[in-house]
């Protein structure tokens, strides 16, 4: 009796796992629902160096109300977690940086000091942080296509683009 009784349940198993698996919504296949997101995220992001390159830091509770302000922040440095993460801050030793802008164009001026042409690192920190800032201030403006050129006492850099050193 028993090995009947488990012959009709091993036939009822498969019926069984049909009704009670189905929901009764047909499968879709892949879907295209286009590419995936992309672009860059609002709000205002610093940027260090590592040893991979420049990273980009978030500082969504900092007021930036114009390019010094930027700078300010930049000059604070990376926190505590973040230097401990490799990030640095390699413009911390140039003083006299300020710097001004209108739409897609900023200038900055070093008083103090030169900035090498090659010296990719400070020159993205520089350039992305204020591009950055310059899309925060001005929401029509995107900080990927804002041109920063950067006057020091002996010569003129760029203008350059931060994609440029981002995608380095």
């Amino acid at each position: 009796m028993k090995s009947a009784t488990i012959r009709r349940s091993a036939a009822l198993a498969p019926l069984l796992v049909g009704l009670l698996g189905g929901c009764g919504i047909p499968s879709t296949g892949v879907l295209n629902s286009g590419a995936p997101a992309t672009g860059l995220i609002r709000g205002m992001r610093v940027y260090f160096a590592t040893d991979a390159g420049l990273r980009a830091v978030s500082r969504p509770s900092q007021a930036v109300e114009d390019l010094q302000d930027a700078l300010k922040l930049l000059s604070v440095g990376p926190s505590k977690s973040e230097r401990a993460s490799g990030m640095t801050n390699l413009l911390e030793s140039i003083g006299g940086i300020t710097a001004s802008g209108t739409g897609e164009k900023i200038t900055v001026v070093l008083s103090e000091a030169e900035l090498p042409a090659d010296d990719n690192l400070r020159l993205g920190q520089l350039v992305c942080t204020l591009a950055r800032a310059q899309s925060v201030l001005h929401k029509e403006v995107r900080p990927d296509t804002v041109q920063v050129t950067v006057r020091t006492p002996r010569s003129s850099l760029g203008p350059y683009q931060c994609p440029f050193f981002i995608e380095q």
